[in-house]
């Protein structure tokens, strides 16, 4: 990197932490943890968007840098940080919830009380971003309703899991528990191992926004519109991420042999 380009992104990092700070007055956060977070979101926009390599002060400048400021204060236990998290987070991604699944509000409480912690302790490495992987290519409420979706969906999908083998305990002739059909059992897992290990590949390239998109309607997904409002993107910018990811979610499923077309559409 040329002298005057290393000066450059110093100086556009500076103003990223700046529009933070002002963003969030009477939070404290750590500069040295922030830049890196913001220059690794700088280089995934520039990889998402152009033919430029790496960050820039063009890129730095459409990082979510207010959002990332928050994510890194939280991470960080800034006093008041997560106080902050909830007026600007917790309460629009309950309302979208609450959109979602207007007959189960408790299941809405139980999955908004729930992210902090999980957000917390997702197990991914601390360079992947604060708050279990946050990058700031993507607004923190998009982020965070993500993550709340999938938490959501799995949660329903054990329970669905655990009336089937309810249903199955009994499938011998006479109706003695003998446990579940060892064949029903073992494929479902087989399936949802698969399924899990194609999620995570398709959020690392696309962002948790994405992998909600993949699900219709009827299933709990998120509409261009509401997805739109959550996010602050248009459309048509969300109708590509979308296409793309459903073109790499489709061959890796071909890949191990996993039929989706009962998700998909």
């Amino acid at each position: 990197m040329r002298s005057g380009d290393s000066r450059g992104i110093d100086e556009a990092l500076g103003l990223a932490f700046a529009r933070g700070a002002r963003a969030h007055a009477g939070l404290r956060c750590a500069p040295a943890y922030f830049r890196p977070h913001a220059l690794q979101a700088a280089e995934r926009l520039a990889a998402d968007g152009s033919a430029a390599a790496g960050a820039s002060r063009s890129t730095l400048g459409e990082v979510h840098a207010e959002d990332l400021y928050l994510a890194c204060a939280c991470q960080l236990g800034s006093t008041g940080a997560w106080d902050r998290f909830g007026v600007c987070v917790l309460q629009p991604v309950a309302a979208y919830l609450r959109r979602r699944w207007r007959a189960d509000r408790r299941r809405v409480t139980e999955v908004v009380d729930d992210l902090p912690g999980l957000l917390l302790t997702r197990g991914h490495p601390p360079e992947a971003g604060p708050l279990g992987g946050y990058c700031a290519h993507e607004p923190l409420i998009a982020y965070a309703a993500g993550v709340a979706w999938q938490h959501a969906r799995a949660e329903m999908r054990g329970q669905l899991r655990r009336e089937e083998r309810e249903r199955d305990h009994a499938w011998d002739r006479g109706g003695e528990a003998q446990g579940p059909r060892p064949d029903v059992a073992l494929a479902l897992e087989d399936a949802e191992r698969k399924l899990a290990a194609i999620l995570d590949v398709v959020i690392q390239r696309h962002g948790h926004l994405a992998a909600a998109l993949l699900a219709p309607r009827r299933l709990g997904g998120p509409g261009m519109t509401e997805a739109a409002r959550l996010s602050g993107h248009t459309r048509q910018w969300l109708s590509k991420v979308r296409v793309a990811a459903l073109r790499d979610i489709r061959q890796r499923a071909s890949e191990v042999g996993l039929d989706l077309s009962w998700i998909l559409q």
